[in-house]
């Protein structure tokens, strides 16, 4: 089972289960520091740590036993995410989170806009090459194929349910008065965003200031 089929599951459930009318407190909405300050180490651990080798070790038989490690990292990364928000989570203020989150997003943006423009200009093939499968009905020809096909569709899932999912907590966050920006300034920075620097960047970035407005907002409340 791939990225893609879980990842709408996740991003729906995420939703229905949190909504902003039921998170009525300003620990309920933001995201805890301890795990704000837990995400940069987990990945690095977690999911770097054996991706990494797995494109770039000199010897294929190491190759192959990195990418079974990295395979499954969610394993890896959830029992390191616990042990790192336990122990570095009480040296941090509830109202530090900001203040973790903002370098933790600006690290993952600016690799994310470095991955975006290496692939662009080193893979010799288009845009639409790249991201949009060809094979919808009929099966690829190849492994190779099948394996960049399952690739496609897992970064339209993946990303689909995401941008959906972060649109709809804009929708509640407009509805409730929270966030004041028009819908038109929104797309068209989604959009110039998106062709400029990667989808996964104009995620990031709605979701870095889906968090500062709630931030914000319950600041407001507690003063």
């Amino acid at each position: 089972m791939t990225v893609g089929i879980l990842s709408p599951i996740y991003f729906f459930t995420l939703y229905v289960k949190s909504p902003l009318s039921k998170l009525n407190t300003p620990t309920a909405r933001s995201i805890p520091a301890s795990d704000a300050v837990a995400v940069l180490p987990t990945v690095a651990l977690a999911y770097y740590s054996s991706q990494l080798p797995s494109q770039f070790h000199p010897d294929y038989e190491a190759r192959l036993w990195y990418t079974w490690v990295w395979q499954i990292y969610p394993v890896w990364g959830s029992a390191i995410f616990f042990v790192l928000s336990k122990t570095l989570g009480p040296a941090l203020a509830p109202k530090q989170t900001m203040s973790v989150l903002k370098p933790t997003f600006a690290f993952f943006i600016v690799l994310n806009i470095a991955s975006y423009w290496y692939t662009l200009l080193a893979s010799g093939i288009s845009f639409f090459d790249i991201m949009i499968p060809i094979y919808f009905i009929e099966a690829p020809p190849s492994a190779q194929e099948v394996l960049r096909t399952i690739v496609q569709y897992d970064y339209i899932l993946t990303f689909g349910a995401m941008t959906l999912w972060l649109a709809y907590s804009l929708c509640d966050l407009k509805a409730a008065g929270i966030m004041k920006t028009s819908w038109t300034t929104i797309v068209v920075v989604a959009i110039v965003t998106s062709c400029s620097a990667g989808l996964g960047t104009a995620v990031l970035l709605g979701w870095l200031w889906r968090e500062q407005l709630l931030s914000t907002q319950d600041d407001r409340k507690t003063k």
